[in-house]
């Protein structure tokens, strides 16, 4: 470098490609969080109605019938919130909005007046004051309940959904189909 040259952190030996993932896995991390950060339980721990996921000052932990979360000293039990029988658990995850908390969750419910039929919920639960407030509720279609397991599920088409930030104004807004809203701040 006598030359008065600028090398390229690759070029310089003592900079190896160890450092470079370091920094730009370390660099990508940051801009996740800032987007709003998707913790999703494992399809294993799905299928056993179990599972612990940890985001930014605070872990949640998920049972057949109970939700805990701790957020540093405090921690709050509620129950899982469905009315129904749960057959299947297709998604749970924790996200991150800044200094908010959800907990999205779909799960296959059996019916209360058609025992033939499952419907898919889609529900998204803030973690706020140490409660779980319901913010969404919507099903986003429907299926021939399964005897055996591998039989394959006859079902509707299944309406997208979505849980995103505006970026100018911070609002959360969610959609389902063509449903759309915006869950509150500061309750």
């Amino acid at each position: 470098m006598e030359s008065g040259i600028r090398m390229w952190p690759m070029q310089n030996k003592k900079f190896s490609m160890r450092h470079f993932l370091f920094v730009v896995v370390l660099l990508s991390s940051f801009s996740v969080v800032a987007q709003g950060a998707v913790i999703k339980c494992p399809p294993k721990e799905l299928q056993l109605k179990n599972c612990v996921l940890r985001g930014k000052d605070i872990k949640v932990s998920f049972s057949d019938n109970k939700i805990r979360f701790n957020y540093g000293p405090w921690t709050s039990i509620v129950n899982f919130p469905f009315s129904g029988l749960i057959s299947d658990w297709k998604e749970v995850h924790l996200v991150q909005f800044g200094e908010r908390s959800f907990v999205v969750v779909k799960v296959w419910e059996e019916l209360e007046k058609e025992v033939s039929l499952e419907e898919l919920h889609w529900r998204v639960m803030e973690l706020a004051k140490r409660k779980l407030i319901i913010h969404v509720d919507e099903v986003l279609g429907k299926r021939k309940k399964r005897v055996d397991k591998e039989e394959p599920a006859i079902k509707d088409v299944l309406q997208p959904e979505s849980l995103t930030q505006d970026s100018k104004t911070g609002e959360i807004h969610w959609s389902v189909g063509k449903k759309t809203g915006v869950i509150p701040h500061g309750l």
